[in-house]
């Protein structure tokens, strides 16, 4: 049984405790003055009984233990409506709601047996005190009672097939969820992913631009931008191919990806230009970092062609300094910084003005 049906049964339950205890109560001197002072104590202990179990039911997860206490504590109350009453009188009415009970509480396969044995026990005790019950009445009872039982037994047993048709439906509706979220996320991993280096594309590094930028000026913090030119790169096109050209974009793009901050954000800004922006980091500490890539990528072996350098420039956004700054006028000023590196021989870090 799963974890919804469980609350499902168990609030049941509940109510059916409720209603118990809130019917023996005044039904307790009814039976007095109706004659039957043994039944009347019986249907008092019995509402006693149902007090600890309201406050037991409160735990669904409890479930299968309060059922059982309830089916025992109902059994002792009918057998004991039955032996104290007449089926010539109104009880024999609310010993029909034993069926009822047992399917609703423990379901259409164990309401059965529950439902079987009280019939059985109803039988024995009838042989038992038969100047208690005409003949006539047993049997229009036992019809009674067996109509009434095999009703909720296909009423407790389509409800439960068609609960567990639900659960399916649910489950498949979830799948179906799950899996559109995972192709969401591909999607959108795809739409932000530069194809070649597997880098973050320029529409998701102008989304992190626009982001940082919105954050900086509301927190008055800074973050700092690095964009870099790999050297002399058409030559290599042209003297090796572009396939060569693309494993060296590879090449630099893991370079820069496996030794930044794990905040930062690293991609491919078109063709040969990469950028780094480098989360909640000042100025020197941006400038560290271009050098310490810059190194890097001077010191790698590159396949077929050996050693590559590369241009940096680094520009840093102060929200408090530059609040009126756009992202726009930051890239222009690191580009300009980039081509400053280019103009005084290459491989070398820039800061913006």
């Amino acid at each position: 049984m799963t974890e919804d049906h469980y609350k499902y049964r168990n609030e049941l339950l509940r109510q059916y405790v409720y209603l118990a205890l809130f019917t023996a109560i005044p039904l307790s001197p009814v039976e007095y003055y109706s004659g039957l002072p043994e039944l009347a104590l019986v249907v008092l202990v019995f509402a006693f009984f149902m007090v600890p179990l309201l406050f037991l039911t409160r735990d669904s997860r409890r479930y299968n233990f309060n059922s059982y206490y309830f089916m025992l504590a109902i059994s002792v109350l009918f057998v004991a409506g039955f032996i104290y009453s007449s089926l010539e009188t109104d009880n024999k009415y609310f010993l029909l709601l034993y069926p009822i009970a047992s399917f609703s509480i423990r379901g259409a396969r164990e309401g059965i047996i529950w439902a079987s044995v009280m019939l059985a026990v109803f039988t024995g005790l009838y042989f038992v005190f038969p100047e208690r019950h005409a003949y006539y009445s047993m049997i229009y009872f036992s019809v009674a009672f067996f109509m009434v039982g095999y009703v909720v037994y296909h009423y407790r047993y389509y409800e439960i097939l068609n609960f567990k048709h639900i659960q399916q439906l649910q489950k498949q509706k979830d799948q179906v969820i799950k899996e559109q979220e995972i192709q969401a996320r591909v999607l959108q991993q795809l739409c932000d992913t530069d194809f070649l280096t597997r880098l973050n594309n320029r529409q998701k590094l102008d989304a992190v631009l626009q982001q940082e930028s919105a954050k900086s000026q509301y927190s008055n913090g800074h973050f700092g931008v690095i964009m870099l030119d790999v050297d002399h790169f058409k030559q290599v096109n042209d003297n090796h191919g572009h396939q060569v050209g693309d494993r060296i974009l590879q090449g630099i793009g893991d370079i820069l990806a496996e030794n930044v901050r794990s905040t930062d954000v690293v991609g491919r800004w078109g063709g040969e230009e990469f950028m780094v922006v480098s989360r909640g980091n000042n100025l020197s500490g941006t400038m560290a970092l271009a050098e310490k890539l810059r190194v890097l990528i001077e010191a790698y072996d590159f396949p077929d062609v050996g050693h590559q350098s590369a241009s940096f420039g680094v520009a840093c956004y102060h929200g408090g300094d530059h609040g009126d700054e756009s992202v726009e006028m930051l890239i222009e000023r690191c580009d300009q910084a980039l081509y400053q590196a280019k103009a005084m021989g290459r491989n070398k870090v820039v800061e913006a003005d």
